[in-house]
């Protein structure tokens, strides 16, 4: 009979021989076959469209390496410990080493290899590396079985991919291999079902639409966009429950092609039945009914219930909106619509401030109420201050005045101002009308009556001259703006141009032609707002009276953190004989920005600017030019950028110019 003793060194042998053995290598071979599953590009198309950077499944490897070190089992090598009976007690066992590991890539498509580098678990937990065997195999098949899942979401079906490990160096090497293969094509996409209305389109119709022809690329991109392209052509066209009922794919390895078949089930076409409206607590009805473009009867359009979601969004009124139809048609075939909204706070209270080594120390404060008589009237009244200006404004806004889409201005204003320039005290009462013409534009048309006394510090020859002017003025305005962000744009473009005509025959001491355009456009050069290059146009001219008469308040000047960074306010421009502005009659001013978002918190700017002004009344574009640049902080908040741009003039004067100018505040320059 054998002795005990005997048989526990037997086992504890057999069990060291079996931790051993460790594979070097996993290797998968191209794969051959004649069709692929319709779940290929199904699973593809997941990994392809994730938006957190990509698929990172949880390795049962690395649980089950997590499970063997709870069970004080170091990895994978099982360790029988034989000991006499003693008294001592049992030592804790030694925690078990961590498997570091790098990682290379090896594949011809640089772009490939970055794709695939972003699912990689491997690669997103490398600063974790396993503390088993175990768990660094399940990491590896993880990865290779994602790797042709997404290689097939791109067009490859015929790929191979090896991950091999060097298990004999510190750390391990995993060396990662993909050949990508021949890319395969589309050469047919089939649609059945389609309704009445759109069978008479022509093969280079449906090209066109959905995005596919001979010779796309076989991707899950390709394949899903063309389906969600037909959906969206369908609910355009009054279809709200289309879909898709089944889709199916085949994939010939001879000719590297996909043939894809699609059944639609488009539905009811449509029309708007009963509108209701939920929510309201002091908001009225007839208030969210007169600004929506959706009535009874209408065909079911899925632009223009966005559209009126917009309207409502953008009256300020509502903190939420939601435009639901239906699951059914109701019994006279129509589709019923539900208008789901919450109302924001009405009442706001607000304040900021800003600084500028020219102008020192401002601040603003204001008090908003946006719903005074339950329509959506809104009433504001604000005051702002600094070392040189100071004042107060009281404007009413009354939406769909007359007609929706047209609003009732009225605006009350008092400030004081004292510059290098002037000083002036004025009063101006001003009222109006504003059309919404397009989503994106807009025009009006006022009446302004202003009296302000101004001292006109800037006169040639040196001394000031003080005078009443009493001005009755008829603004028209015409604005654009396609911007994606008020305080922080990233695209888009901002039109303004106003002209006033004032007239001597109906009471004004001077009669003139005001008249400015200004513009703004903003070119996204990366995603998520990462670079942006920003630039502003303004010109601006005087016409109808003499320079001398032009009163010192209405007249052009550059210079300052709204103008030219780098002089101080007002200074971009001619001087009187003691140093002062004199302004003129036309102003030509441009610069531009490369708005770098270096962390999602912290943007770096630099910046160049330059104006021109003129006693003519057209700008001098031959005329001297004054230029400042400079670099810029942004710290991004919640509620816009905090901007703070240190700027040099580059035709500094000796006795006149700083060396630079500080500007900080709130959101972006232009």
């Amino acid at each position: 009979m054998p002795q005990p003793r005997l048989i526990i060194h037997i086992a504890l042998a057999l069990c060291l021989t079996a931790a051993a053995y460790q594979p070097a290598a996993l290797a998968h071979a191209r794969e051959g076959g004649d069709s692929v599953d319709n779940a290929d590009v199904a699973d593809g198309a997941d990994h392809e469209y994730r938006t957190d950077g990509g698929v990172q499944p949880e390795s049962k490897g690395d649980a089950a390496g997590a499970a063997d070190n709870a069970a004080g089992t170091p990895g994978d090598a099982a360790a029988v410990e034989v000991s006499q009976p003693a008294r001592e007690p049992a030592k804790t066992p030694l925690p078990a080493r961590k498997l570091d590991y790098e990682l290379e890539f090896e594949c011809e498509s640089g772009d490939i290899a970055a794709y695939l580098r972003s699912l990689s678990t491997l690669y997103e937990r490398r600063d974790r590396p396993p503390a088993t065997m175990r768990g660094l195999r399940g990491r590896i098949e993880s990865d290779h079985e994602l790797f042709e899942k997404a290689l097939r979401s791109r067009g490859y079906y015929h790929s191979a991919v090896e991950i091999s490990l060097e298990d004999e160096r510190d750390p391990l090497l995993l060396r990662i291999r993909v050949d990508p293969g021949p890319l395969y094509r589309i050469i047919r996409y089939d649609v059945f079902g389609l309704p009445p209305v759109l069978e008479s389109r022509s093969s280079e119709q449906w090209s066109e639409l959905l995005g596919v022809g001979p010779h796309s690329p076989a991707s899950a991109d390709a394949v899903v966009g063309a389906e969600q392209k037909l959906i969206l052509e369908l609910l355009s066209l009054g279809y709200p429950f289309a879909r898709v009922s089944r889709r199916e794919i085949e994939v010939e390895h001879a000719d590297r092609s996909m043939h894809v078949s699609l059944y639609l089930d488009p539905g009811l076409r449509a029309r708007l039945g009963k509108i209701r409206v939920t929510g309201l607590r002091e908001v009225e009805e007839k208030f969210v009914r007169r600004r929506i473009v959706l009535s009874e009867g209408d065909a079911y359009d899925p632009a223009k219930i966005e559209e009126s979601r917009h309207i409502l969004l953008s009256s300020g009124v509502f903190a939420s909106v939601r435009i639901i139809h239906g699951d059914s048609l109701d019994g006279e075939g129509r589709l019923p619509i539900t208008i789901e909204v919450t109302e924001s706070k009405s009442r706001t209270i607000g304040a900021g401030v800003r600084y500028s080594s020219s102008e020192g120390f401002g601040g603003r404060a204001y008090w908003e109420h946006r719903n005074v008589m339950g329509g959506g009237e809104r009433l504001k009244f604000s005051a702002r201050a600094s070392e040189i200006f100071y004042g107060s404004n009281l404007d009413y806004r009354e939406p769909d005045f007359l007609e929706p889409g047209q609003d009732l201005l009225l605006d009350l204003s008092f400030d004081v101002q004292d510059t290098d320039a002037f000083r002036s005290e004025a009063i101006v009462l001003s009222a109006g009308v504003e059309r919404r013409l397009l989503k994106t534009l807009s025009a009006g048309l006022g009446v302004t009556i202003e009296r302000s006394v101004v001292d006109d510090l800037a006169v040639l020859g040196g001394g000031s001259i003080s005078d009443t002017f009493d001005l009755i003025g008829f603004p028209l305005s015409l604005r654009y703006d396609s911007s994606d962000d008020m305080l922080d744009p990233s695209r888009g473009q901002r039109i303004t141009a106003t002209l006033t005509p004032y007239s001597e025959a109906i009471g004004s001491d001077v009669g003139m032609m005001v008249s400015r355009v200004s513009e703004s456009f903003y070119i996204p050069l990366a995603a998520r707002k990462k670079l942006v290059f920003a630039a502003r146009v303004t010109a601006g001219s005087i016409a109808g009276v003499g320079d001398a008469a032009v009163p010192a308040n209405k007249r052009f000047y550059a210079g300052g953190g709204d103008s030219v960074r780098g002089y101080d306010f007002q200074l971009a421009g001619p001087l009187d004989e003691d140093g002062d502005p004199l302004g003129g009659r036309s102003l030509l001013q441009f610069g531009c920005e490369l708005r770098w978002r270096a962390t999602p918190t912290i943007g770096v700017v630099p910046f160049v600017e330059a104006a021109s002004i003129s006693q003519d009344i057209l700008p001098d574009l031959a005329g001297r030019l004054f230029w400042g640049a400079g670099l810029g902080i942004r710290y991004f908040t919640a509620v816009g950028p905090m901007r703070v741009d240190v700027a040099l003039p580059l035709d500094k004067r000796p006795g006149v110019d700083d060396a630079f100018e500080i500007y900080i505040s709130l959101g972006q320059s232009f």
